[in-house]
């Protein structure tokens, strides 16, 4: 999808920005881990 100037604001579906990945990853990372340890 084609790229706007004001930052990617249409193409927010099409790729995330790397900081929001980062975030979310990281407020998810206690849960992923306790899945893990779980035993899935």
């Amino acid at each position: 999808s084609p790229r706007t100037p004001e930052g990617g604001q249409a193409g927010k579906g099409d790729k995330p920005p790397p900081l929001h990945i980062l975030r979310y990853s990281g407020a998810h990372t206690q849960l992923l881990l306790a899945i893990f340890k779980g035993g899935i």
